[in-house]
C-alpha cells in the first residue's frame, strides 16, 4: 500500500478528509484491501474518518469495510468507538459511535486501550 511520508494510506488520507467518493474509486481499483492500511500511529481509516467527524465516510466505511475494518485497533489498543465515545457531547459523535456497534461493534464496547485502561464508555463520560 502506498503511503505519504506521514506514513498515511491513500484510505487513510481520503478518510481523514471525509472524501468518500475517493475511496470508493480506491476499493474499485484495488479492493477491500486498501482499507485495512493503518497510518503510522495504527489508526484505521475508519478511526480516522471518526476523529474528523465524518458521518458520511464512516457510515461507508462500516458498509464497504466490515467488522474487520472497526475491529482494527491503533497502537495502544484504541478502537473507532473509543475515539467516537471521546466526543459523547457533540451529536455527530454520539452518531458514529451509534453506527459503529449497529454495524456489529458490541464488543468494542469491553476493549480497553493500553495506555489508561479505559473502555469507551469511560471515554463518554470523561
Amino acid at each position: 500500500t502506498l503511503t505519504h511520508n506521514n506514513g498515511m494510506s491513500c484510505a487513510c488520507i481520503a478518510s481523514q478528509n471525509g472524501q468518500t467518493e475517493a475511496l470508493g474509486i480506491l476499493i474499485e481499483g484495488g479492493g477491500k484491501e486498501l482499507l485495512m492500511a493503518p497510518n503510522s500511529e495504527g489508526q484505521s481509516c475508519l478511526t480516522v474518518a471518526v476523529r474528523k467527524g465524518h458521518k458520511t465516510t464512516v457510515q461507508f466505511l462500516l458498509e464497504r469495510g466490515g467488522r474487520e475494518l472497526f475491529s482494527l485497533l491503533g497502537a495502544s489498543g484504541i478502537s473507532s468507538l473509543h475515539v467516537a465515545a471521546a466526543g459523547a457531547d457533540d451529536e455527530a459523535a454520539t452518531e458514529m459511535a451509534e453506527m459503529i456497534v449497529a454495524a456489529g461493534g458490541m464488543k468494542l464496547l469491553e476493549q480497553v486501550d493500553s495506555r489508561l485502561g479505559w473502555a469507551p464508555l469511560h471515554n463518554a463520560v470523561y
